[in-house]
């Protein structure tokens, strides 16, 4: 557990979770002054027991300050307004605006911490190099496990049932590690008014990240590997544009240039169980292990590729056109260019590969077929919208959305490849420049021809051209209907119905069954599939004071398309229903709960088999199914008071969600490996968790301008997760050396936290 003590005499409450804050914001000030605003100063207290990372994630709940404030001036030349919530801490946010009759400035800038683990670990020693980050193991003990002379009851890596009691070495090795990144974004703006009917415009952002990751790599299949990677990245995004605007209409020309940098463009990381490349010591041949890929017989090092720098740049004209009989037209037409030239990486860390014998024998591992990517992309946007209602009962509303997505990328010859850094291979072909083209159009004709009442039916298709799927083309065809009651002083009612069928055509097999796959197998994005959508949402007004609400939504996904039999996902249903009140007995008095059920559920098919012409590739017994089944609960309580006694301001509110998330696994090939004597397979517990919180915040006014403000958060979260492994006996605190491979410990964990905040207020 860590405490935070409360340390000021006032604290702010965060803008984001403090309605009780905004409402004494929205008090007017005194009418005589022309600044308005208002700022709050303060402390925050947290106490914490369990996963800290996890309670605080994406804000800053630290013991310290918390500091808001908002001023706004306005005269009859100029508009200027300064914000800034959090100030000095890790999720501060800023901004600026200032507007007269030529000028609009604003500036922002704002920070966004991701907290993934105070608690984890990890026995690799990060460093940089240039655009290399590496990742290094203790030597010694990597030529130990690699000789076989680890201490007894010790493993490398535990890789078999009977190894999983035993500690890894590297358990001792692995040292504590913040797994945490921030990232900072700022957006400078200026729009400047040329003439009345003509405007420039001018928008730079940036938003740098820094930290540490959770990252993969493996060495084969009982080596897979979790560490920290580093993170120092950039988005850099420039726009300048002029606009053209009427009462008959506007146009816009813009430029605008994306572009990404990253310090670090490659990773090396040491194998955890070797400390030289595998070397069989056969002079005559190769000397590498064929079967390097599967059993760790590979490199003492892995290189990865991480995220390239690239750039995109883009000129898009933009207009509307306002017709009679209020009939309009507008559309957006995009030209874009995207390119990213970084460093190949080189085929292989494994000397025992990259020497000359090896190259006798594969020669294009000698060499890149060129040093750089070379990759580039043509696109073409363009989206329109014609919406008339020429018949004061009739609205027509048309849209149609275009893009060509050309990548022009050359081929990269894969005459020879190297497989995990451990195994040359002989040619596989080479890579395919994948391009993308979407038609999209809708129609929607609405009627109103009821009283606070409209009826609306629409079409839309939606073709695309993937040219790297199974079907090169699919195309969904969706038919909707709906009706609208609004305006009814008692009663407000929407239905949606929405059914869309997906064919293909242009199929290709082999995209399936090439890299090993069923001839049945499809894909949940490369699939034909019918969905039907269902959402009806109702409210009640009775009396002026109560409100009630309540919803439901339908959706299901039908992957069964006449393969006999047929693998991949087949199914997907869910199902969401919230009924709803609130309550408004007097201005002062406002209270509302709404409680809610969501219901998820898919079930998937595969076989576990052997490639043909092995005799299990074609055996039904082999066959198994998984039905994922989760249901969410939801509950939300309010109550507000305002000005009691005229002088308070209290907010209460509790928020619940529960969720038990179902692996179910059956079928034959389950079945019988259930029945062995030593059963080869165990039915999954379920993922269960439950978050709750409560807040509440009070502000009492000690005059019209002055306030003093408490708040408190607690907030509960239990979780069930089997993919989170902890040390026998000791919940919370991570195994780093469980089944194949060393991991940071990070996971759902549960926590308990209460923070308070004190604060004075004064408003302007």
């Amino acid at each position: 557990m860590r405490n935070r003590l409360l340390i000021m005499t006032a604290a702010l409450v965060l803008a984001s979770a403090s309605p009780a804050l905004a409402q004494t914001q929205s008090t007017p000030p005194a009418p005589a002054s022309p600044l308005l605003g208002s700022i709050s100063v303060g402390v925050q207290g947290s106490s914490v027991t369990g996963d800290e990372a996890r309670f605080e994630r994406y804000r800053d709940l630290r013991n310290r300050q918390n500091i808001q404030f908002d001023f706004a001036k306005e005269t009859e030349k100029y508009l200027l307004d300064v914000t800034a919530t959090n100030v000095g801490n890790r999720n501060g946010a800023y901004g600026l605006e200032y507007t007269n009759s030529k000028v609009k400035f604003e500036f922002s800038f704002d920070s966004l911490p991701f907290n993934y683990g105070y608690n984890t670990l990890t026995p690799w020693t990060v460093s940089t190099n240039g655009s290399v980050a590496t990742l290094t193991l203790d030597p010694a003990t990597r030529l130990a496990i690699q000789n076989g002379t680890i201490p007894a009851g010790t493993v490398g890596i535990p890789i078999t049932g009977a190894q999983v009691a035993l500690p890894s070495v590297w358990r001792a090795l692995a040292t504590p590690f913040g797994l945490d990144s921030r990232r900072d974004s700022i957006h400078v703006g200026l729009k400047y008014a040329i003439a009345k009917e003509l405007e420039a415009e001018f928008a730079l952002s940036s938003r740098k990240r820094q930290g540490y990751m959770p990252f993969g790599g493996a060495f084969a299949f009982n080596n897979a590997n979790e560490f920290p990677l580093p993170i120092d990245d950039r988005t850099t995004d420039f726009e300048a544009g002029v606009d053209w605007t009427n009462e008959k209409g506007m146009l816009r020309v813009a430029y605008e240039r994306s572009m990404f940098a990253n310090a670090y463009t490659a990773l090396v990381w040491d194998n955890p169980t070797r400390a030289t490349d595998y070397s069989d010591n056969r002079t005559t041949v190769t000397g590498y292990d064929p079967s390097g890929y599967s059993n760790g017989n590979g490199p003492a090092t892995g290189r990865l590729a991480t995220a390239p720098d690239n750039t995109l740049n883009a000129v898009t004209l933009t207009g509307l056109a306002k017709f009679a009989r209020r009939t309009s037209f507008s559309g957006n037409v995009a030209i874009i260019s995207m390119t990213q030239d970084d460093a190949l990486i080189p085929w292989t860390t494994n000397s025992v590969i990259a020497n000359p014998t090896v190259y006798a024998l594969f020669p294009a591992l000698a060499q890149l077929p060129r040093p750089t990517a070379q990759a580039e992309v043509k696109a073409l946007s363009g989206s329109f919208v014609f919406n008339t209602r020429a018949h004061q009962y009739v609205n027509l509303t048309a849209r149609y959305r275009y893009h060509d997505h050309d990548n022009r990328t050359p081929a990269f010859p894969l005459t020879n490849t190297v497989r995990f850094d451990a195994v040359p291979e002989p040619p596989s072909g080479s890579t395919e420049a994948y391009t993308i083209t979407q038609n999209k159009f809708d129609v929607d004709a609405s009627f109103n021809v009821l009283p606070y009442t409209s009826f609306k039916v629409g079409y839309g298709l939606d073709a695309n051209k993937k040219t790297y799927l199974a079907y090169r083309k699919l195309t969904d065809n969706t038919v909707r209907a709906s009706i609208d009651t609004v305006g009814n002083q008692y009663v407000t009612f929407r239905a949606i119905f929405e059914h869309t069928k997906r064919t293909g055509s242009d199929f290709h097999q082999e995209a399936i069954v090439d890299p090993g796959g069923q001839p049945n197998l499809r894909l949940f994005d490369d699939a034909e599939r019918t969905r039907n959508r269902t959402t009806l949402l109702v409210t009640l007004m009775p009396a002026p004071v109560f409100d009630i609400t309540a919803s439901y939504g339908y959706g299901k996904d039908d992957y069964d398309i006449g393969l006999n039999p047929q693998f991949g996902l087949l199914n997907n249903d869910n199902n969401v229903v919230n009924v709803g009140f609130n309550v408004n007995p007097t201005e002062q008095v406002s209270f509302g709960l709404n409680v809610g059920q969501e219901k998820f559920a898919s079930q998937q098919k595969s076989r576990n088999a052997n490639p043909a012409p092995d005799s299990s590739w074609t055996d039904p017994t082999r066959d198994w199914f998984l039905d994922n089944d989760e249901t969410v609960r939801n509950v939300d309580l309010y109550l507000d008071l305002v000005k009691l006694g005229g002088k308070a301001d209290v907010h209460i509110a509790y928020d619940l969600s529960d969720s038990d998330n179902a692996f179910v696994h059956y079928g034959p090939r389950i079945d019988a490996l259930r029945a062995l004597a030593t059963p080869q397979s165990e039915p999954l517990p379920n993922v269960t968790n439950q978050w709750r919180r409560f807040t509440l915040d009070l502000t009492y006014f000690l005059t019209a301008r002055t306030g003093v403000g408490l708040g408190y958060w607690y907030e509960k979260f239990e979780v069930s997760d089997f993919a989170t492994i902890d040390l026998p006996g000791q919940p919370g605190d991570p195994r780093v050396d469980y089944l194949g491979g060393i991991t940071t410990g990070y996971g759902n964990r549960p926590y308990t936290g209460n923070t308070g905040f004190i604060r004075l207020l004064y408003h302007f």
